[in-house]
């Protein structure tokens, strides 16, 4: 009976120190931690460090990291995420401001013409000075700008603005869409022929209403190619 008695207090401590050796074991880095601050605080930073690297997208080695270099490590990380954020900011706001400068420039975009057949859909501006070519189709001033006759000018070669490059190409018939902030128009070719660059009876005010494109002619510095269109109902 006594034997049986020792028997059974000798398992119960064996089986209570496995327990108490488990629960120690399994416990052990944070008990450390307690009694340990300092040691605490380093894991802590080696998770910072680790974290704003893995949201960057980046993999780190910090087993060669010395714990006394941990700090001023983790605040450089700070540091550096700062300042992309704040490149990044910058690098949005340019956009911003750029994406603000093209539509004010480009605010009257209803203002254009369209030529299915080559391709063409470009902004018209006043006037036909070179500054005005070189950003789209320009609009002769002395011509109309909606009843009557509208006269676009525009470069076909030599430039990176060739708007009028393949009007020569335009047969009777062809379709054009003028658009402006009284409406649209669309016009069908009737002619499509070589002039004089002295010859400006074509951008003259008529009582239809008609379009007219005039661009330079190659190897013909003293001719221009004119096209002209009625409009369609």
């Amino acid at each position: 009976m006594i034997s049986y008695t020792k028997r059974n207090i000798y398992l119960i401590t064996l089986f209570l120190t496995t327990i108490i050796f488990l629960i120690i074991n399994f416990f052990s880095q944070n008990i450390l931690n307690i009694f340990n601050p300092v040691k605490s605080v380093e894991n802590n930073l080696y998770s910072k460090v680790l974290k704003i690297n893995q949201e960057k997208g980046k993999v780190i080695n910090l087993d060669n990291i010395e714990p006394s270099k941990l700090y001023s490590f983790e605040k450089y990380q700070d540091r550096t995420l700062e300042e992309e954020n704040i490149q990044e900011n910058k690098e949005k706001i340019e956009v911003k401001d750029l994406e603000e400068q093209i539509v004010n420039k480009y605010s009257n975009y209803e203002w254009r013409i369209i030529i299915p057949k080559i391709d063409l859909d470009a902004h018209i501006f006043s006037g036909t000075t070179p500054e005005v070519l070189l950003e789209g189709v320009g609009h002769f001033e002395e011509s109309s700008l909606w009843d009557g006759n509208v006269a676009l000018a525009a470069h076909n070669r030599g430039y990176n603005c060739n708007f009028f490059a393949n009007i020569k190409n335009l047969d009777i018939g062809d379709k054009i869409i003028y658009t402006t902030s009284e409406g649209t128009r669309k016009y069908r070719v009737i002619l499509n022929k070589i002039i004089e660059e002295t010859n400006w009876e074509y951008i003259e005010n008529t009582t239809d209403n008609r379009i007219t494109l005039i661009t330079c002619e190659a190897d013909m510095r003293e001719y221009r190619r004119c096209i002209q269109a009625i409009e369609v109902k």
